[in-house]
């Protein structure tokens, strides 16, 4: 059953990374392995960056982004931006 808040994520079927890239026909592709399976995935009502370990509820995130930045659903980890974007 899906609660009010769960939603579901595209992600990499091999290392488990949110797609971010397409090939050169427009379909997806993962960036780090070069995958080209992918599988839903519903996001776990909290997570962590990966860096700074803060933990964020899912309603916090889905009101900064529309899509989490480097998530990794293997062990539901992102990148929140805490050493820059650059």
């Amino acid at each position: 059953m899906q609660t009010q808040t769960e939603k579901y994520v595209k992600v990499c079927a091999d290392c488990g990374l949110i797609v971010m890239a397409t090939n050169g026909e427009g379909k997806d592709v993962c960036p780090v392995c070069d995958s080209i399976k992918f599988t839903l995935k519903p996001l776990p009502e909290k997570l962590h960056c990966c860096y700074c370990k803060r933990e964020y509820t899912l309603e916090q995130l889905q009101k900064i982004w529309t899509t989490i930045p480097f998530y990794n659903a293997k062990d539901n980890t992102f990148y929140d931006g805490c050493y820059g974007w650059d």
